[in-house]
């Protein structure tokens, strides 16, 4: 099937693609999250870009996570220690091949049949879904008292270590070590 008759069906089609992506996220949380996290709780909603593309934002609580109510006050130094020690056993930043070349078949298509180098499927999928190498005005780029600047502020350099800052807005955020901030 051609990417424009895809593109085609799924616009025809928005309750079967709705219905789809609900089963398959579903699946997702009870299959992989439940199973690797000791989920208390979660939450999460389905959202649509402007193409239709659904997308979801959610938030789990898991056993055992630190406590991060009072994360902004700077003289919990240690309470923050314990943060960024539980998020670097949790999260990796680890980009297996910076420079892979993309593949004919868009990462997100492949089948599991597709995928004959599991690192360099991964490299083009980092590459392709999660670095931020192109920016489009009117979105990414921003007009701010005259001067056109990245609205999330990248790019950014390579941080050495997790930290937890405290932005211009007075709210905790988290960056993490090597994190590529392109």
């Amino acid at each position: 099937m051609t990417e424009s008759r895809r593109r085609q069906l799924v616009h025809e089609n928005p309750l079967l693609v709705d219905m789809f992506f609900s089963v398959r996220v579903d699946i997702y949380i009870k299959e992989v999250l439940q199973k690797k996290f000791l989920i208390d709780d979660f939450w999460f909603r389905i959202e649509y870009q402007h193409r239709g593309s659904p997308h979801v934002h959610g938030v789990a609580w898991l056993r055992g996570a630190p406590d991060v109510t009072n994360i902004h006050r700077a003289s919990e130094e240690e309470g923050k220690q314990k943060i960024i020690d539980y998020l670097n056993e949790l999260i990796s930043t680890v980009h297996p091949n910076i420079a892979a070349q993309p593949d004919l078949i868009h990462p997100c298509r492949k089948t599991s049949k597709d995928i004959h180098n599991k690192e360099e499927d991964l490299a083009q999928l980092l590459n392709k879904g999660q670095r931020h190498t192109k920016f489009t005005e009117g979105y990414c780029l921003k007009k701010k008292n005259g001067v056109i600047q990245g609205r999330f502020h990248f790019p950014m350099d390579l941080e050495e270590t997790t930290k937890i800052i405290i932005n211009e807005k007075n709210e905790p955020e988290i960056i993490l070590q090597g994190m590529i901030q392109d």
